[in-house]
């Protein structure tokens, strides 16, 4: 696997038309022309300040330099999935199913680390609950055309600690992503390992 970083600053986003994160996810899309089938997951950050974003893309080829912003890539080395605890965030789009509707999740804090703890056998992993944190959350809101209504999407970035229960569930889950929309920014486990922050 691959981790990539695209930095983009407020030019970057002036000349190449970027507005929204739908001009985002087109951009991630465009480094990877030669891929029939989505194999990459991103993250995001808006964080640094105004028109400065850095995306973190983690893919199983080799990303594309398409010329918009910095790139910066690095392989992933083979036994970094191998470790026992991890910090990681991850952005979800946390929803529940009601009577044949898809209800979405916002706000509460308790309730986004809830939807997250309910797939933790799933992930193959047990989450430090006293460590779990919504850092942020809110509503998403894209311009596919100008014709149609925008897109609404919740999202909730959650930080802690994990424990690693099963590894080939963990590789899984880390490789392909969790929850059902992952085209937006959403179900990438960013990860560090714990031992890191013990030297």
């Amino acid at each position: 696997m691959y981790i990539a970083r695209l930095s983009l600053g407020y030019m970057d986003m002036m000349r190449n038309h970027i507005r929204d994160d739908y001009d985002l996810h087109q951009l991630v899309y465009r480094l990877f022309p030669y891929s029939a089938e989505r194999d990459f997951l991103y993250y995001a950050d808006h964080s640094n300040g105004f028109g400065n974003i850095n995306i973190v893309i983690q893919s199983e080829c080799l990303p594309h330099d398409c010329g918009i912003g910095r790139l910066e890539i690095r392989e992933i080395p083979d036994d970094f999935l191998n470790q026992d605890s991890y910090w990681f965030r991850v952005r979800i789009n946390p929803v529940v199913k009601s009577n044949g509707r898809i209800i979405r999740i916002e706000g509460r804090t308790d309730e986004a680390t809830a939807w997250l703890c309910r797939r933790e056998n799933a992930i193959g992993v047990h989450f430090d609950e006293k460590t779990l944190d919504k850092e942020s959350g809110g509503i998403i809101r894209m311009q596919k055309c100008r014709e149609e209504h925008p897109i609404v999407i919740s999202y909730a970035d959650i930080t802690g600690i994990l424990n690693v229960t099963d590894r080939d569930k963990f590789h899984s889950a880390i490789r392909n992503g969790i929850g059902e929309h992952k085209g937006f920014g959403f179900g990438m486990f960013q990860l560090r390992p714990v031992k890191e922050d013990r030297r």
